[in-house]
């Protein structure tokens, strides 16, 4: 089949088994290598399927016959989720922030560990941490941020495709820095609570923090 440039009929067999035994929200299919040198038009086939089966599909073109890097399909694989849960939300007419005052934070690295001050921090403004996005978030994560007022993004340049989504679907992106250090910390909590009013909260919940840390750098400089 691949020889002969038909490899849409054994993929549409396999998507179908997909959707029938497992009734998946959405089918995302990677496209190869192999694809791109064949140029077989998989889209077309797959958005007649999706028609038939009444379930969404997508088609991404990930082959490394385009010389990209892993951070860009990725950002071109959470675009499209993003697309697809938006346009959902859209067609539901569901209003803004029915997601209940939960804080979505996009890009905040895993080794950073639990985000124990994270949560503590926002838990005293009254708002929802969740840090998942985009790698560890569920389905049921992003239908949530679809419905968010802001999403706040660490460096914001390595998700351009998804960003631009999120903004063109009316929901605010805002960029933060990391949460290391005293004053990015302050930053970090500053820009997202100051978008929800509550930033004097947010600066008392971190003031007994701050003062220790302080207090410990004049120690350090006394010594060194």
């Amino acid at each position: 089949d691949c020889i002969a440039g038909k490899t849409s009929a054994r993929l549409k067999l396999c998507v179908e088994s997909v959707v029938r035994d497992r009734k998946p929200d959405l089918v995302v299919v990677l496209g190869s290598c192999l694809i791109e040198m064949i140029g077989e038009d998989i889209a077309a086939s797959l958005a007649g399927l999706s028609r038939r089966l009444d379930t969404p599909i997508r088609f991404l073109k990930t082959s490394g016959l385009k010389c990209s890097p892993e951070q860009t399909m990725l950002d071109m694989l959470w675009s499209e989720l993003a697309d697809w849960v938006l346009r959902r939300e859209e067609r539901a007419g569901r209003s803004r922030d029915a997601a209940g005052g939960e804080v979505f934070v996009f890009g905040l690295p895993a080794s950073l560990g639990p985000p124990g001050e994270l949560r503590s921090v926002l838990d005293h403004c009254g708002l929802k941490l969740n840090v998942a996005f985009p790698a560890s978030a569920s389905l049921e994560d992003w239908m949530r941020l679809a419905r968010a007022q802001a999403v706040f993004v660490v460096d914001r340049s390595a998700y351009p495709r998804v960003t631009g989504r999120l903004e063109a679907g009316g929901i605010d992106v805002i960029e933060v820095p990391l949460p290391i250090g005293l004053g990015q910390s302050r930053t970090f909590f500053d820009r997202i609570a100051g978008r929800f009013g509550k930033q004097a909260e947010a600066r008392k919940a971190l003031s007994g923090a701050v003062t220790a840390v302080r207090r410990d750098i004049a120690s350090f400089r006394k010594k060194y």
